[in-house]
């Protein structure tokens, strides 16, 4: 069985010197839903990218606000599936969308005429009919940035990714403080377990402390802090 980047280089391939155009918005929502139904909506949504979301959003702890910057998010809005205590937290959010059909249906699900709203402690919010470039959000800076299909198009993807690491806060989740308690906490979370109370707890807890201290960086213009390389955000595609 092939992968789907198999699929896309074969298809590719065939199709090198013909004539091309880009995805309308009725052919791009028909295929996103046909992969969706492929894929399956638990393992779409609610087994990966719900889940990494939720953690995510958990982890930057230190924040009681959270401003959040979703880059082509199409036809629907992942934000609105996370538990309603992640979602009270989003207080700032401002969607990029090329496609004018979809600003339409996001502007309606951020403020509904019947039902609750789904970002309830939203103090502001912004949906702009246009693509993402580097000049689009100049100065600004954002505590979560997704990119959901908007990659899909762009040329210089990593050009562009480059570019927008720089909008996240001064303390991004790859460099956090050298204190005991923090790295307690981002052990776990990297673990992806807490060590339960027993006769080796300190020293299991002392040895995680170790280690991070070991594996990590230092930057001389981030005294305090150790560096933690992040390759991939949630999941990287060519």
């Amino acid at each position: 069985m092939a992968t789907l980047n198999a699929l896309k280089k074969a298809l590719k391939k065939v199709s090198d010197e013909a004539p091309r155009k880009p995805l309308n918005d009725e052919e791009y929502g028909d295929g996103l839903s046909l992969f969706a139904q492929a894929s399956g909506e638990q393992t779409y949504q609610k087994t990966f990218i719900i889940p990494q979301l939720s953690e995510l959003i958990a982890s930057l702890s230190a924040r009681d606000e959270i401003s959040v910057l979703e880059i082509g998010p199409g036809p629907e809005n992942v934000l609105g599936h996370l538990p309603a205590i992640l979602r009270k937290r989003i207080t700032k959010y401002v969607a990029l969308e090329p496609s004018f059909q979809y600003t339409q249906s996001l502007t309606r699900w951020l403020s509904p005429m019947e039902d609750e709203r789904p970002l309830p402690s939203l103090k502001h919010s912004l949906v702009r009919p246009a693509p993402f470039t580097p000049e689009s959000c100049k100065g600004q800076n954002y505590d979560v940035i997704l990119f959901c299909h908007s990659l899909y198009g762009m040329k210089r993807k990593e050009k562009i990714i480059r570019n927008t690491l720089k909008m996240l806060p001064k303390d991004p989740l790859g460099a956090i403080k050298d204190d005991d308690e923090a790295i307690n906490s981002f052990a776990r979370f990297i673990a992806r377990y807490s060590l339960t109370d027993g006769k080796l707890y300190k020293t299991r807890q002392a040895k995680w402390r170790t280690i991070c201290r070991e594996l990590a960086g230092r930057d001389d213009d981030r005294p305090g802090h150790l560096m933690l390389s992040s390759t991939e955000i949630m999941i990287a595609m060519t």
